[in-house]
């Protein structure tokens, strides 16, 4: 707070250089977040996956022990190396083992530095560091190998940023298993006492599979991406690729922040003028404080179209996100009451919505004169897609990627000086509706690249509705998030924009 209230703020060398540079340096973030994440499927920053030692629990999921013959077969091969090793350990057997069972294994370096030991006069250094040494050429292409990780990486955050659970674990979250609980019930029947080796085998096995349970939920690789099937991508390396994109709109509000901070500024600086001036009327300099008192007016009368009118962004932010609300409550509504299939009444329920929020706001701006500034209501938009993102991202980064990518740049660019019928029509093009339909859209043309235009623009069409009410269902049944985002967070927030494009004075 002691930025945006300090009043040497916006005087200093950094903040003017900021202000000056703010477009490029907003796009040139864009750009860098965008390569950040291209260069993630490389391979100097991706790392090997590998068994955690805490995952090699298989839990007692048998009765009996079945691999005898395969733990007899281990032995007889570690006695015949050590036979052939006479008598030591046999370390390359035991590293090629690990490693073909898939096990991070290494050697100890037991190298004693004993700096009063034997000199080198033996070695011969010199000779071995000019030793020609060959180049092993290979026929595959580097960027072959890149381009196909690159893929993989894309198809993967597209997967993931669906919510829905995939694998045999995405099962367990689907019907709401998180717990289990252990009830010991005494039997009526009379078999027996029960021997302590068959209690501690049930005990044993219930604990080693839950805790095996646990570290596959820890080993699977749900908070990395993957680019290939044995590298991963760390969360640290990730992660600030949507900083980098969530700070294009971050810095433009607070550069927008800083003008209106400037000409507020000057507005108490005309205040303390208007006042010193009024004191020399009084001396008797009457013409000249008329002329001056008019300028002062005038640019008080400018000034005071930059007030903030936060009772205005306050109806407004609940009005929008009071229609995400009842788009999310109201699904089961909508297929009831309207008529026609599942998804076509889904789909006519949320475009019937967003469309006459748009026509309203038109209308409103038809009857009635909107003759103030909305500067400030833009700065508040930019930081609510940003920190909504930024959340988004913590939660499901491949869904916040999604977002920031689509969403940063437009809502950079859009303000109350840059609202001519064109940029109003782009606005429109990135309705969530709209952007799934591109989205469905160009994924049925790299799938299905034999379709004609018209059987392409139908089929696009028919797959948008019936993924509306998948993730409907996912988020009634399963509670998954993806529908409950779009439709209470991403939505309220384009309508936000859409009633600053509207309403702002050109």
């Amino acid at each position: 707070m002691g930025l945006l209230t300090d009043p040497a703020t916006g005087e200093g060398v950094f903040a003017h250089s900021l202000l000056r540079y703010s477009n490029k340096t907003s796009f040139l973030l864009y750009v860098l977040g965008v390569i950040w994440f291209a260069l993630l499927a490389h391979d100097d920053i991706t790392i090997g996956t590998h068994f955690s030692e805490n995952a090699l629990l298989p839990g007692l999921v048998k009765g009996d022990y079945s691999e005898d013959e395969i733990a007899r077969g281990f032995l007889t091969e570690l006695t015949n190396e050590m036979q052939n090793s006479s008598g030591q350990m046999p370390v390359p057997y035991l590293m090629a083992r690990f490693h073909q069972l898939g096990l991070e294994g290494y050697i100890h370096n037991f190298t004693l530095h004993y700096p009063l030991g034997k000199p080198t006069e033996n070695d011969c250094p010199a000779s071995v560091s000019h030793a020609d040494q060959y180049t092993q050429w290979t026929l595959k292409n580097p960027m072959d190998l890149y381009l196909q990780r690159l893929t993989t990486l894309v198809s993967m955050v597209a997967t993931q940023a669906t919510g829905v659970p995939n694998g045999n674990h995405g099962l367990f979250h689907r019907f709401g298993i998180e717990a289990l609980t252990l009830e010991g019930v005494r039997s009526k029947k009379n078999i027996g006492g029960v021997r302590f080796f068959q209690m501690g085998k049930v005990i044993e096995g219930v604990f080693r599979s839950m805790n095996n349970l646990l570290e596959r939920f820890h080993q699977s690789y749900f908070f990395y991406l993957m680019p290939a099937s044995d590298r991963f991508v760390s969360i640290s390396y990730y992660m600030p690729v949507l900083a980098l994109l969530v700070s294009t709109v971050l810095l433009k509000a607070y550069s927008a922040w800083m003008i209106l901070h400037a000409k507020y500024a000057a507005v108490m600086l005309n205040e303390k003028y208007t006042d010193k001036d009024k004191q020399d009327k009084i001396a008797g300099d009457k013409g000249k404080q008329d002329n001056k008192e008019e300028s002062l007016a005038e640019e008080l009368d400018e000034s005071s179209l930059e007030n903030l009118n936060l009772v205005r962004v306050g109806l407004i932010f609940l009005l929008t996100h009071g229609i995400g609300y009842l788009l999310i409550a109201c699904v089961p509504f909508m297929t009831h009451y309207l008529e026609g299939p599942t998804d076509k009444a889904l789909f006519l329920g949320i475009a019937g919505v967003s469309l006459a929020t748009v026509l309203c706001t038109i209308v409103y701006k038809m009857l009635f004169s909107v003759g103030i500034d909305w500067s400030f209501y833009f700065i508040f938009c930019r930081v609510e897609l940003g920190l909504a993102t930024m959340c988004i991202g913590v939660q499901n980064f491949s869904l916040g990627l999604i977002i920031a990518v689509i969403y940063v740049l437009p809502a950079h660019y859009v303000s109350s000086t840059q609202n001519r019928w064109y940029n109003k029509v782009l606005w429109l093009l990135f309705h969530p509706l709209c952007i799934l339909y591109f989205i469905i859209l160009a994924s049925t043309m790299f799938y299905f690249p034999e379709l004609g235009l018209e059987a392409l623009l139908s089929r696009s069409f028919q797959v948008t509705r019936t993924t509306l009410v998948y993730s409907a269902v996912d988020a009634l049944i399963y509670g998954s998030w993806v529908y409950s985002i779009c439709a209470g967070v991403i939505l309220p927030i384009w309508l936000m924009f859409w009633v600053g494009l509207v309403l702002c004075r050109v």
